[in-house]
């Protein structure tokens, strides 16, 4: 199963302006940029549903 690429950090961010969470800053780290290239992990929707 794969998921959508997201190629860029940009485009993560739209993502989450898109699906309106506003309280969500999104910071690109190490694992973040990895996310980028491979499908997003459930762990990384994970933290954004926790905040």
């Amino acid at each position: 199963m794969q998921g959508p690429e997201y190629k860029d950090i940009q485009q993560l961010e739209e993502l989450v302006k898109a699906m309106q969470w506003e309280n969500v800053s999104f910071v690109p780290d190490e694992r973040n940029i990895i996310a980028i290239d491979q499908e997003i992990s459930t762990e990384w929707l994970q933290t954004l549903e926790s905040v």
